[in-house]
């Protein structure tokens, strides 16, 4: 499977990422950081730009490895560069895709 996207104007590359395993979710105490999540990632460093992580503390195997969907739209009255996806945790996400704000 391929959850991830690229977006050439803004040079970023979108990946829903798994779960760290619910066996040994259930004894970390921390959210687990960048699983179960999207990320944004700078395509020629590599670099993170941002992150969005919709289950913390996954305890269920509820990771984000869906294709992000990218879209232009407008949300509020404004133009937005806008970034959608469907998880297994039953959450639909849409977020600005410039930044990760969560809409």
């Amino acid at each position: 499977m391929d959850a991830r996207t690229y977006d050439p104007e803004l040079n970023l590359i979108y990946w829903g990422t798994g779960n760290p395993n619910p066996v040994f979710a259930d004894r970390a105490q921390s959210s687990n950081l960048y699983t179960a999540s999207i990320v944004a990632l700078n395509a020629d460093t590599g670099k993170l730009a941002w992150y969005h992580q919709p289950s913390p503390h996954d305890t269920h195997d509820w990771d984000n490895v869906e294709t992000p969907v990218l879209f232009d739209g407008v949300f509020g009255g404004q133009p937005r560069k806008l970034l959608a996806q469907a998880a297994r945790n039953g959450i639909f996400s849409v977020l600005d895709r410039t930044n990760g704000k969560s809409l």
